[in-house]
């Protein structure tokens, strides 16, 4: 079976993937800025990283168990009770 895993090399460098890293580290950083104002970079860096890794393992994860997929709508809900903490 073929994944998008596999495809990864030929993508990766590419301007547009280079284009859509930027601007969701863009993103993630003003909103660690909006919810830790207060934080230095120390901080504000390894908590964005984590959040970050978070969704890419959920991302990696999500297509593979057909019972999230069925329960999708449900997910945007719960995304903010899981990352409160944080």
């Amino acid at each position: 079976m073929w994944r998008i895993n596999d495809a990864a090399p030929f993508y990766r460098h590419a301007p547009e993937a280079v284009e859509a890293r930027q601007a969701a580290d863009s993103l993630i950083a003003r909103f660690m800025h909006e919810i830790l104002p207060d934080a230095s970079d120390m901080t504000r860096d390894p908590a964005g990283g984590l959040i970050t890794t978070t969704c890419s393992a959920v991302g990696k994860v999500f297509p593979k168990h057909r019972e999230l997929m069925r329960t999708s709508r449900l997910m945007p809900a719960a995304w903010p009770t899981c990352l409160q903490p944080i």
